[in-house]
This record gives structure tokens, C-alpha cells and sequence, in this order.
């Protein structure tokens, strides 16, 4: 009876996160296997905190985007941004005009 039970809560979790990621855009396969996580530690009963954690994080964020659409960031969107963000050079700061030069071969003379 406890294997049903436990096999029956890890099947909702997984449903759970396999829905709460295909609102976000991910991708029906990588919703699947993003679910087996819940769906597997669920059913052996390791890390079982760990997966209800995650799948709560993942469906808040899905319950937030939805009462925020205007803020809705698709997956594709998203990575681009993260890609962007990561390739994208840093500016090099300019010297200020009014601080004066140290490194100068007149000051180091003294």
C-alpha cells in the first residue's frame, strides 16, 4: 500500500512539473525528462524534499508569469538574453578628465 501511495504522489509531482514547464515554453521533450527528476526520486523515496522543492519553485514561477503577462518571457527568449548577456563585451571605463595621472614618467622622477 505504501509503494502505491508513494508511485501515486510521484506521478502527480511529475504531472505537476511536466504542465507548470510546457506553460513556460520549455519544449515537450525537455519537459518529459525535466519530470522524470520528481517521477524517479519519488518512486525509490531518495532526495524526495529536494524534487517536491524543486517542482514548487518551478510552479510558483509558472503561477507568477501567468498573473504577469505582460512580463511572460518565453524559453527561447530567455537563453537569447542569457546568450547575450554572457558574449556581449565589457565597455572599458574611460579616465576621468579631472583626476591626475600617477603613472606618469614626470611623477615617478621625484
Amino acid at each position: 500500500m505504501d509503494l502505491l501511495f508513494r508511485v501515486s504522489k510521484s506521478i502527480l509531482i511529475a504531472l505537476i512539473m511536466f504542465f507548470s514547464l510546457r506553460y513556460l515554453g520549455i519544449s515537450v521533450e525537455a519537459s518529459m525528462i525535466m519530470s522524470l527528476i520528481p517521477l524517479v526520486l519519488g518512486t525509490i523515496g531518495i532526495l524526495v524534499n529536494v524534487s517536491y522543492i524543486i517542482t514548487g519553485l518551478v510552479f510558483i514561477i509558472a503561477c507568477t508569469s501567468s498573473l504577469l503577462p505582460e512580463l511572460h518571457v518565453s524559453g527561447k527568449d530567455l537563453t537569447e538574453m542569457a546568450t547575450t548577456a554572457t558574449t556581449k563585451p565589457v565597455p572599458v571605463a574611460a579616465k576621468p578628465a579631472n583626476i591626475p595621472d600617477t603613472t606618469s614618467k614626470k611623477n615617478s622622477a621625484k
